[in-house]
Protein backbone atom coordinates (compact mmCIF):
# COMPACT_ATOMS: atom_id res chain seq x y z
CA UNK A 1 0.00 0.00 0.00
CA UNK A 2 1.66 3.48 -1.21
CA UNK A 3 2.09 6.33 1.11
CA UNK A 4 -0.59 8.23 -0.47
CA UNK A 5 -3.25 5.77 0.57
CA UNK A 6 -2.04 5.39 4.13
CA UNK A 7 -2.53 8.93 4.48
CA UNK A 8 -5.85 9.04 2.86
CA UNK A 9 -7.64 6.20 5.21
CA UNK A 10 -5.59 7.74 7.91
CA UNK A 11 -7.67 11.10 7.20
CA UNK A 12 -10.89 9.26 7.48
CA UNK A 13 -10.26 6.97 10.32
CA UNK A 14 -9.48 9.68 12.57
CA UNK A 15 -12.92 11.86 11.25
CA UNK A 16 -15.04 8.93 12.31
CA UNK A 17 -15.60 9.88 15.73
CA UNK A 18 -15.72 6.25 17.31
CA UNK A 19 -14.38 2.99 17.44
CA UNK A 20 -16.75 0.11 16.59
CA UNK A 21 -16.41 -3.48 14.34
CA UNK A 22 -18.10 -1.82 11.66
CA UNK A 23 -15.89 1.01 11.75
CA UNK A 24 -12.93 -1.50 11.24
CA UNK A 25 -14.76 -3.50 8.66
CA UNK A 26 -15.93 -0.30 6.80
CA UNK A 27 -11.72 1.48 6.45
CA UNK A 28 -11.12 -2.45 5.27
CA UNK A 29 -13.24 -1.93 2.52
CA UNK A 30 -12.19 1.45 1.96
CA UNK A 31 -8.95 -0.07 2.20
CA UNK A 32 -9.44 -2.55 -0.34
CA UNK A 33 -11.59 -0.58 -2.96
CA UNK A 34 -8.88 2.32 -3.04
CA UNK A 35 -5.60 -0.70 -3.13
CA UNK A 36 -7.84 -2.15 -6.43
CA UNK A 37 -8.35 1.29 -7.78
CA UNK A 38 -4.45 1.99 -7.41
CA UNK A 39 -3.57 -1.09 -9.33
CA UNK A 40 -5.21 0.21 -12.57
CA UNK A 41 -4.20 3.47 -12.22
CA UNK A 42 -0.01 2.68 -11.20
CA UNK A 43 1.14 6.38 -10.47
CA UNK A 44 -2.40 7.69 -8.74
CA UNK A 45 -1.81 10.13 -6.25
CA UNK A 46 -3.95 11.96 -3.31
CA UNK A 47 -5.80 13.74 -5.62
CA UNK A 48 -6.41 11.54 -7.42
CA UNK A 49 -7.89 8.96 -4.62
CA UNK A 50 -9.98 12.29 -3.63
CA UNK A 51 -11.00 12.25 -7.20
CA UNK A 52 -12.42 8.67 -7.46
CA UNK A 53 -13.79 8.38 -3.90
CA UNK A 54 -14.44 11.71 -2.55
CA UNK A 55 -12.42 13.57 0.06
CA UNK A 56 -12.24 12.04 3.16
CA UNK A 57 -14.60 14.82 4.69
CA UNK A 58 -16.94 13.25 2.45
CA UNK A 59 -16.18 9.64 2.95
CA UNK A 60 -16.74 9.60 6.83
CA UNK A 61 -19.64 11.67 6.91
CA UNK A 62 -21.57 9.39 4.43
CA UNK A 63 -20.53 6.69 6.80
CA UNK A 64 -21.46 8.62 9.80
CA UNK A 65 -25.00 9.46 7.80
CA UNK A 66 -25.53 5.64 6.82
CA UNK A 67 -25.21 4.35 10.27
CA UNK A 68 -27.29 7.07 11.08
CA UNK A 69 -30.16 5.99 8.90
CA UNK A 70 -29.89 2.15 10.13
CA UNK A 71 -30.18 3.08 13.62
CA UNK A 72 -33.29 5.48 12.76
CA UNK A 73 -34.88 2.42 10.85
CA UNK A 74 -33.94 -0.28 13.47
CA UNK A 75 -35.32 2.02 16.16
CA UNK A 76 -38.68 2.03 13.61
CA UNK A 77 -38.91 -1.45 13.14
CA UNK A 78 -38.57 -1.85 17.12
CA UNK A 79 -41.02 0.44 18.01
CA UNK A 80 -43.63 -1.04 15.30
CA UNK A 81 -42.85 -4.48 16.57
CA UNK A 82 -43.94 -3.53 20.21
CA UNK A 83 -46.87 -1.18 19.13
Amino acid sequence: MNKEIKKYIKYVKKIIPFYSKDKKEFLKLLTQKIIEFSNTHPNCTYQNIIDEFGSPNEVAGSYIESLETNSTKMQETVFMDIG
